[in-house]
């Protein structure tokens, strides 16, 4: 059957200046102001405090036919699985979110709204100790559990799926405060001298030799981040 207007599924997807991806053909900078944007939302805990980082994944103009579910899905998973180092190595030594010991492991609990457009995923990583990890872990679901039976109380709204999408690699490898290139133990110690990334002043690097090397892959998930902030947890 013919259909009027592109076909924007046949298209590779575009990649924005600012980072984000985008379906089908190029847009006017004017349409591009007016879109549906797909984020991620990746909350770390550790000791009293918490960081959250916004990525905006994916962009799609509004005068352009929305993709399937399945295919936002399978972006989130793809850049989900890049981002390891970044939600690991950001400029804060972590401690355990359960009793402030330093933190030798990681949580992970995804929370995946399939209608979801300005929060399309949220992601629950929490910093533990090897006493510690099992309880935070059960408690951060069961906080979800209780989340997902008020998202979903009405029967027009999808249900809200809990971990479906796998902890990335690269997670925990070297200290949490040490350069996100070399990782090496020193460059973590109080007092080393090091540089933040000026764009998304999240991570940072012992050398301009180290963020040099580190660039190709970090652009990619620097351009994407829109947002840091740093608080206090509410757990």
């Amino acid at each position: 059957m013919a259909t009027n207007g592109p076909n924007v599924y046949s298209r590779v997807l575009d990649v924005l200046p600012d980072g984000s991806t985008l379906f089908g053909p190029p847009c006017e900078a004017s349409e591009l102001r007016h879109s549906h944007k797909f984020n991620l939302e990746v909350e770390i805990g550790f000791g009293e405090h918490s960081l959250v980082i916004i990525f905006a994944v994916v962009k799609v103009a509004l005068n352009m036919i929305m993709p399937p579910r399945d295919k936002i899905e399978t972006l989130f998973r793809e850049f989900i699985a890049t981002i390891g180092p970044e939600l690991t190595h950001n400029s804060e030594q972590l401690t355990c979110f359960g009793c402030a010991r330093p933190a030798t492991d990681f949580t992970w609990v995804s929370l995946y709204d399939p209608k979801g457009v300005v929060r399309r995923c949220r992601i629950f990583v929490k910093a533990g100790c090897e006493k510690c990890i099992n309880h935070i872990q059960e408690s951060i679901v069961q906080h979800l559990e209780r989340q997902r039976e008020k998202i979903t109380s009405s029967s027009s709204i999808l249900p809200v799926v809990i971990a479906s999408i796998p902890r990335p690699d690269g997670m925990s490898s070297g200290p949490s405060a040490a350069c996100l290139a070399c990782r090496k133990e020193q460059t973590a110690a109080p007092g080393f001298s090091m540089s933040q990334c000026g764009k998304c002043k999240l991570v940072r690097y012992c050398s301009a030799t180290c963020q040099m090397q580190d660039w190709v892959r970090h652009k990619k998930i620097c351009t994407k981040i829109q947002t840091v902030i740093r608080t206090r947890n509410d757990f």
